[in-house]
């Protein structure tokens, strides 16, 4: 087949429910395929590491409850982990589907996926950053 922008436009939808693990079937190595994806969009991020917070500090208000709101994300990003977590790991261990999919058609959780590899991290970071 050759290539032509009609079936890049075709593909991309299926490519971005693989990517970001949505026709990913529920099987043990669930957590791996969350760390592939993980890898991949975090190595892209890893040159944020290197930005300088005190120059976005001193661009933004230096009066604000930094510390507080540092303790909220790293708080709601370890709730959401253990909830995930409550949720994964029995059904990994006993060889079953997650509660969460029990009555559902799909073979993962998009919402886990998506906040395990994304969403938590990047609150965790940013709970870093702020708390520095």
């Amino acid at each position: 087949m050759p290539f032509s922008a009609e079936v890049l436009v075709a593909r991309v939808p299926a490519v971005m429910r693989r990517t970001y693990g949505a026709e990913v079937a529920f099987t043990p190595l669930f957590l791996v395929y969350v760390a592939a994806l993980v890898l991949a969009v975090w190595s892209r991020v890893a040159l944020l590491i290197r930005a300088d917070p005190d120059h976005a500090y001193a661009r933004g208000a230096p009066h604000l409850p930094v510390r507080a709101v540092a303790l909220y994300l790293r708080g709601v990003a370890t709730l959401f982990f253990l909830a995930w977590m409550k949720d994964i790991v029995p059904a990994i261990v006993g060889h079953t589907t997650p509660l969460s999919l029990a009555h559902t058609r799909q073979p993962t959780n998009p919402v886990e996926v998506l906040d395990l590899s994304l969403l938590l991290p990047l609150a965790v970071l940013a709970a870093f950053w702020l708390w520095r």
